[in-house]
């Protein structure tokens, strides 16, 4: 079965309709896993995550207003949060090589006919120095193409704060790959 609308499919799940589930599952479950994948690096600990998350979205969706965001922009919300908490708790602020995350690589259609291989090479050698909630804002913002308002929604934070810390992540990125290309020399 297919949903015409995301208030159709929240409504039937708030109902717990079975077919409701399967799809919703179905849908938008591997986004969700990506999305925590990016974050944690580990794919067994994205699983248990992404279940956790389905589960809670399907037992919260009552709670979806379509107003404040889109389906997929609140589910980012719940994955993103589940990832801090997960690395909080587990004290591994580990730094995921984003050639190692599944679908992370940089396709050719998505690279500036001017830069070569070596300097997509720094570039991602120079994000995979940042913290995992910076990597994150990389992702929504120049992977997924995410608004600054949808990224404020997923973490929680004001538009202009996003806006300015993506403007320090810039530069810092910028920094790094001086650095790293200082060592190659």
């Amino acid at each position: 079965m297919s949903y015409d609308n995301t208030t159709a499919l929240m409504q039937a799940l708030s109902h717990g309709t079975r077919e409701a589930q399967e799809y919703f599952l179905r849908q938008y479950a591997p986004h969700v896993f990506i999305s925590i994948v990016r974050l944690v690096g580990n794919a067994t600990d994205a699983e248990e995550l992404t279940q956790d998350i389905m589960l809670s979205a399907m037992q919260h969706s009552c709670d979806y207003d379509e107003r404040r965001a889109s389906l997929t922009t609140w589910l980012d919300r719940m994955a993103h949060n589940a990832a801090m908490n997960h690395l909080r708790t587990s004290r591994r602020l580990n730094l995921v090589p984003i050639d190692e995350l599944p679908r992370a690589d940089i396709s050719e259609a998505e690279i500036d006919s001017t830069l070569d291989t070596e300097d997509i090479d720094l570039l991602q050698q120079a994000i995979n120095h940042l913290p995992p909630d910076a990597q994150a804002l990389i992702w929504l913002f120049y992977r997924d193409n995410r608004s600054l308002s949808d990224i404020a929604f997923i973490t929680g934070r004001a538009p202009n704060a996003i806006a300015t810390q993506l403007h320090r992540l810039r530069r810092r990125l910028y920094t790094i790959i001086l650095r790293l290309k200082d060592r190659q020399q």
